[in-house]
């Protein structure tokens, strides 16, 4: 029995206890609950602005994955006849096919339809295969790019240095505000150490690369130095007028 993780998110109570109620009848536990913060960066097919939350064990996401596909009809007769799907080229429908996690299970099987009423076969090899590439892409780790860089080291740092810059005066006005950039670099760096993914399959991953990970930590330890130098560089200022 794995950990609970967030498997998908809906806009409302009952729709997410639709779907609990499908995966009770194959014997997979669900919990339902309402998005408090930050949770997992990876789910499956749905919005980020949807905050009802459906959890089950991280080890029954590919198979309730398969439950949901094969439970989700597809009528074409019924598809609106505007539906950006029918204008799909071939390669951008397997491309549909591939990521569920992304397009969700009604466009998944509207995709395999479409491709089996033009004469394009994809059998389970096919599906499997597509799957496969699709869980190795979202396995590679996130790297820092120089803004994030930019941004972390620059929060961690800039309190420090407006602590040690300017005239007397000037300085006590900087310490007011120069301990936020050091708190904002910590959280930045937790942020970056701490991140998870989970993948389709249920595999719970680090976001970032363990290099870039490591350039959390760094941010963090360079942010909580600073802010000591600063609150002790506060206490050595004589205020104007005493």
């Amino acid at each position: 029995m794995g950990k609970f993780a967030t498997f998908s998110r809906y806009a409302t109570r009952e729709e997410a206890g639709a779907v609990a109620s499908v995966l009770q009848q194959h014997g997979i536990a669900s919990q339902i609950e309402v998005e408090q913060g930050l949770l997992d960066e990876h789910i499956l097919g749905t919005q980020y602005s949807d905050k009802i939350l459906l959890r089950i064990s991280d080890s029954d996401f590919a198979k309730a994955q398969a439950v949901i596909l094969e439970e989700t009809k597809v009528d074409l007769a019924e598809v609106d006849e505007d539906y950006m799907l029918l204008t799909f080229t071939d390669d951008e429908l397997k491309d549909v096919i591939a990521k569920p996690d992304e397009w969700g299970a009604y466009n998944y099987n509207v995709a395999l339809a479409l491709l089996q009423q033009r004469g394009v076969q994809i059998d389970k090899h096919d599906e499997a295969a597509l799957h496969t590439k699709r869980i190795d892409e979202l396995s590679v780790p996130r790297e820092l790019d120089d803004n994030w860089l930019l941004m972390g080291y620059g929060f961690s740092t800039i309190g420090i240095a407006a602590g040690f810059t300017g005239s007397t005066s000037a300085l006590m006005l900087l310490y007011s505000f120069s301990l936020l950039p050091g708190l904002l670099g910590i959280v930045l760096g937790l942020y970056i150490i701490r991140t998870k993914r989970i993948l389709p399959d249920g595999t719970q991953m680090y976001s970032f690369s363990e290099k870039a990970r490591k350039h959390g930590l760094y941010m963090i330890i360079l942010a909580l130095v600073c802010i000591i130098l600063t609150v002790l560089r506060g206490f050595s200022i004589q205020p104007p007028g005493l």
